[in-house]
């Protein structure tokens, strides 16, 4: 089977290859900056979980401080499946993190 391509086929096809090679380095850009911004983040020593924390245990029965626990919580699983995604992901970030 024979290809027939012409110049005008070969310049559509290198448009397309950039567009989509353009578009991998985005995607691969924001996904290590997320790595980045989550890791100068560190969500677990976050001055606001700590400090719900501590009201909570101080007063366990009290509604409002278990609601936010919770979201805090919710909050920190989150963003640790996401790190836990991009370094399955893209196994070289696991070397430089």
């Amino acid at each position: 089977m024979k290809l027939n391509l012409t110049d005008n086929n070969i310049s559509i096809l290198k448009v397309i290859s950039q567009i989509s090679g353009g578009f991998t380095l985005i995607v691969a850009l924001t996904m290590i900056l997320s790595l980045v911004q989550l890791k100068i983040i560190n969500p677990l020593d976050n001055p606001v979980l700590l400090s719900v924390k501590e009201q909570y245990d101080k007063d366990p029965a009290n509604a409002s401080n278990a609601e936010q626990v919770q979201f805090y919580l919710f909050y920190v699983r989150d963003l640790y499946q996401i790190i836990r995604n991009l370094l399955r992901l893209f196994p070289v970030l696991n070397r430089i993190s």
